[in-house]
């Protein structure tokens, strides 16, 4: 299923997961749920179509990589919100970078001004709902 996902075969993975597919069944060697690849692409349909069939929303993987880090690094800043109403969060202990800490970090790491702009929508959907982590990045200078 983990191929499906990649190569964003919607009708494959609907079928499976009618079949009893593990939709949360890890895909790599570092623990990354199909979620979290569907994310990373920006692949909203196929992210609606796991979390309605049970998908967990906030899994983390063995390296501390959440699902919110997946959409991050799509720069889909509807994706992430999408993410969010469903259910997907955070929570200490990091082994990481927060995935609003990612955003910034994303933002400031290139010098392509469409990039960081769609960064910069990202972090604002993220400030908007994780209020404290905002503040804290806000008083360093961060955000």
């Amino acid at each position: 299923m983990v191929w499906a996902v990649i190569l964003r075969r919607i009708e494959i993975v609907t079928e499976l997961l009618e079949h009893g597919a593990d939709v949360n069944a890890l895909c790599t060697n570092n623990g990354q749920s199909l979620l979290t690849i569907a994310a990373k692409l920006g692949d909203m349909p196929m992210c609606v179509e796991l979390i309605e069939h049970g998908a967990d929303v906030s899994h983390v993987s063995y390296e501390g990589f959440y699902v919110l880090h997946g959409g991050v690094i799509s720069r889909n800043h509807e994706l992430v919100e999408y993410l969010i109403h469903s259910g997907s969060t955070y929570a200490p202990p990091f082994k990481w970078y927060t995935p609003l800490e990612y955003a910034v970090g994303l933002r400031d790491a290139y010098g392509n001004q469409e990039f960081a702009d769609d960064c910069v929508e990202v972090i604002r959907v993220l400030a908007e709902h994780f209020p404290d982590e905002a503040e804290k990045l806000e008083r360093k200078g961060e955000l």
